[in-house]
């Protein structure tokens, strides 16, 4: 009865979280800019939580994987910043310009919905990494991977998605629905991640990898 009351409220809240920019799209004028920058945000909420996971592991190792981590993450994501910012931030038409303005902009305007990512995925590490102990079913290299399969199948489906909405000039509903579909293929991944995780043994080793509290 738990574990199934656990998986709800992780859903519920990651439905809750992504329900805020479609407001901003439909009723706030968010453009696709601004909605690839808090989708770029979230990439870095993502990677925040994943250096919380290597901390319940036991032994040194964890003192070179989190730098590592922050080092080849960061790198990802400021590349990833530069594509999103070169093709379709306001007024930007190549890798040479490199506006910080509609940044800063996109980045203030979708605070709530920053805020609301931030608790949504607090709450799926909360009950399903510690709650459920994930942690005990997992590996260091496991937490390491885990991010970007996940980030590419949603950076990959969202920016297909804008370039259709920016090549056709569709209207701002599309947008919309775009949104709505990012958030589907999201609870997929979330569930389907979770589940195949859950479904693992512990891993059992002669030393304790990860603390049981």
């Amino acid at each position: 009865m738990l574990q199934p009351l656990r998986s709800s409220v992780s859903v519920v809240s990651l439905v809750v979280a992504n329900a805020v920019p479609l407001f901003g799209v439909l009723y706030g004028g968010w453009d696709l800019y601004t909605i690839f920058m808090l989708y770029w945000v979230e990439s870095a909420v993502i990677g925040f939580y994943n250096i919380l996971k290597f901390t319940k592991f036991k032994g040194g190792l964890k003192f070179f994987l989190i730098p590592f981590f922050l080092l080849h993450y960061g790198a990802f994501m400021a590349a990833h910043l530069v594509f999103l910012t070169a093709f379709f931030a306001p007024g930007a038409g190549s890798f040479e310009s490199f506006p910080l303005k509609p940044i800063l902009a996109a980045l203030w305007e979708t605070a709530p919905a920053i805020v609301g990512l931030f608790v949504s995925h607090g709450v799926s590490f909360a009950t399903n990494f510690i709650g459920k102990q994930e942690y005990l079913r997992v590996t260091e290299q496991q937490v390491m991977e885990a991010p970007y399969s996940r980030i590419v199948i949603m950076q990959v489906s969202i920016i297909f998605g804008g370039l259709l909405f920016q090549v056709f000039g569709l209207p701002v509903y599309a947008l919309g629905l775009l949104i709505v579909l990012k958030t589907g293929v999201d609870v997929v991944a979330h569930l389907r991640q979770h589940a195949k995780v859950q479904a693992r043994p512990p891993i059992l080793s002669s030393t304790p990898r990860a603390s049981k509290t």
